[in-house]
């Protein structure tokens, strides 16, 4: 089995080495501009699926899309789309973390049955 899993291990180290190019000084400032713009639209699509509640990638969609694609439209399609699906799922957490929450205070707050012997 050991012999199984070396093997696989160096595969995966094969298909994960990638060569770093130097990067410009106008990169840089790309890179940064595009991490800054995105950070933005995720904030954005964020409010947008929290505020009205949304609990499908359909209606997120209706809701985000278009709004987002003519707020930013020098960003490719995908980072729209991206960001309003992690807003989904950043919300769905949200909402299983407040019942796990919530189950928990009522089991501390709960009184504790005394058994008489």
């Amino acid at each position: 089995m050991e012999e199984v899993w070396g093997t696989v291990s160096k595969a995966v180290q094969k298909t994960l080495k990638i060569r770093l190019l130097p990067v410009s000084k106008g990169d840089k400032a790309l890179t940064h501009c595009l991490s800054k713009d995105y950070t933005t639209l995720l904030r954005e699509a964020l409010d947008i699926v929290v505020r009205s509640d949304v609990r499908s990638r359909r209606r997120a969609h209706e809701l985000c899309y278009k709004r987002l694609r003519e707020k930013y439209p020098h960003l490719y399609n995908t980072y729209v789309e991206e960001a309003y699906k992690r807003s989904l799922n950043v919300q769905k957490l949200q909402k299983a973390s407040r019942k796990v929450d919530e189950a928990q205070i009522r089991k501390t707050t709960e009184p504790r049955s005394e058994q008489s012997g």
